[in-house]
């Protein structure tokens, strides 16, 4: 695990939730799929931990991302 995050200055767990969401942000400008379909396609639980998180990392909810990309 030290190796890791002194490779990806991340831990394990935000490592996994980043490409997540680098994920969600191509599906969000290359396609019409739903939020709902992103998220769970990505390995989120439920939309409201996609929506957290994406808001967290990115600083945008997902529909404004989508409407500005």
């Amino acid at each position: 695990m030290r190796s890791f995050k002194n490779y990806t200055h991340l831990s394990p767990h935000q490592y996994l939730i980043r490409t997540r969401i680098e994920r969600s942000k191509e599906l969000l400008t290359t396609t019409t799929r739903s939020l709902l379909d992103i998220s769970y396609e990505v390995g989120f639980n439920n939309p409201s931990q996609f929506h957290r998180n994406f808001v967290n990392v990115i600083g945008c909810t997902p529909l404004q991302y989508r409407m500005n990309h």
